[in-house]
């Protein structure tokens, strides 16, 4: 379903934010760090399966490179909060 709105309606900000917002979601326990890892794994086989798409590698790029921005900041916090 997501490789179709993806394909169909990728272009479109509205369904590319609420397609982030819907994956960055939910609750988890630990260091962020963590769950941003896990994401980036997710993505990436994405697009792994997706490498007959141009639009969902577009749009996994685009997302990973978010995800990997947001992994630094983590990390950056995490450190700070262990001194």
């Amino acid at each position: 379903m997501t490789q179709y709105l993806i394909e169909e309606f990728g272009e479109d900000d509205g369904v590319a934010s609420a397609l982030v917002g819907q994956f960055m979601s939910g609750t988890w326990m630990g260091p962020e760090s963590d769950r941003i890892r896990s994401q980036i794994g997710t993505v990436e086989g994405w697009m792994g399966k997706a490498r007959q798409s141009p639009r969902v590698l577009t749009w996994g790029s685009r997302l990973l490179g978010y995800v990997n921005d947001r992994l630094q900041l983590a990390e950056h916090r995490e450190a700070e909060e262990r001194f």
